[in-house]
């Protein structure tokens, strides 16, 4: 039975969550690296690696038939299992994009459903997505500065907020305030609690030294939040928090703020400096945080211009297209 990698280090070892090779195959689809015969193909993968059960820890999903009997993984199964949760809800968005491609409406609707279930493991209380048990109760004695449980290499504020397909769905679980959520985020002591971990990991040390309050950009789970408001429609936002942000970038032997896990957070610093990120790689489209060089020339068949001084942050769109992008000429022009 086929499944497909997830973490090679430099074999398959299990170590994170999630089977995010879906996103990345979703990614290539979308973006016309397979035509829609192999794209049929493609799905079958996908739709195998999402579902059938392995005997094998190291590949495919966790207890796949609970995980969609009830749209999660219970805590009591699987530890970190919020993470591994919303890395599924995450993979299954990208499953039923491949399945809207080549037109398989079945298929696209089963995923497209599977990916909202996350929305069952908020907590209007506390305010955060949280881990059950198999019997739908919510872990008791819930901190949300506790690193692990639930949650990998974080807390509930540097992971419960990886819904990067559906923000306008976490948003409304906020009541239209998860605008309001991040401010209290950024503006918090970079404080945590040891908890599952039992020591001081280098995340958290980190964390304490980047002064951006619970967010965490020194790994992967808290790349995306600066992004967040221009998801939501603040674009001023985003841009002056992610200025603050590359400046924890040096030009040094130690000038990373974290780990460099397979070039993500090159790519981060990159993509910050150009103005735009990929906080949904799957569905082809970038979201604009505005540039912080006064100049970026892309070159493809025809040059990609990103000029800072013409791009008004108040007035452009909040996103633009891979196909906009690679057709080259003036990014201001496109937004």
């Amino acid at each position: 039975m086929l499944f497909l990698l997830k973490w090679i280090s430099p074999n398959e070892v299990s170590s994170m969550t999630g089977t995010l090779c879906e996103v990345v195959m979703s990614e290539a689809v979308i973006k016309g690296v397979f035509n829609k015969e192999e794209a049929k193909h493609v799905l079958h993968c996908l739709v195998s690696n999402a579902t059938k059960p392995s005997t094998d820890y190291r590949f495919g999903r966790k207890v796949p038939d609970i995980y969609e009997s009830l749209g999660y993984i219970p805590y009591n199964l699987y530890p970190y299992s919020t993470s591994e949760t919303l890395d599924y809800s995450y993979s299954d968005y990208a499953i039923s994009l491949v399945a809207d491609y080549v037109g398989d409406i079945e298929v696209y609707e089963r995923f497209h459903k599977r990916s909202l279930t996350y929305k069952q493991l908020f907590d209007p209380i506390t305010g955060f997505l949280r881990s059950k048990d198999e019997h739908g109760n919510f872990r008791e004695n819930f901190n949300p500065f506790d690193w692990g449980h639930d949650y990998i290499e974080g807390g509930a504020w540097q992971c419960a907020f990886s819904v990067f397909h559906d923000f306008k769905g976490l948003n409304e679980l906020y009541h239209n305030k998860l605008s309001e959520k991040l401010d209290t985020l950024f503006s918090l002591k970079p404080h945590y609690n040891v908890s599952f971990y039992g020591r001081e990991i280098h995340e958290m040390s980190e964390l304490a030294s980047l002064d951006l309050g619970q967010c965490a950009i020194s790994n992967q789970p808290s790349f995306h939040i600066p992004f967040i408001y221009a998801t939501l429609g603040d674009i001023p936002k985003t841009h002056e928090v992610v200025k603050k942000m590359v400046k924890r970038f040096k030009p040094t032997i130690k000038g990373y703020p974290g780990d460099e896990d397979n070039g993500s957070m090159s790519c981060l610093y990159l993509f910050s400096m150009m103005g735009m990120y990929p906080i949904n790689p799957a569905s082809g489209n970038y979201i604009i945080s505005g540039p912080i060089l006064d100049e970026v020339v892309i070159h493809l068949d025809k040059d990609l211009v990103i000029k800072k001084d013409k791009i008004n942050l108040n007035t452009i769109k909040n996103e633009v297209s891979y196909f906009e992008l690679i057709k080259g000429g003036n990014l201001h022009d496109k937004l």
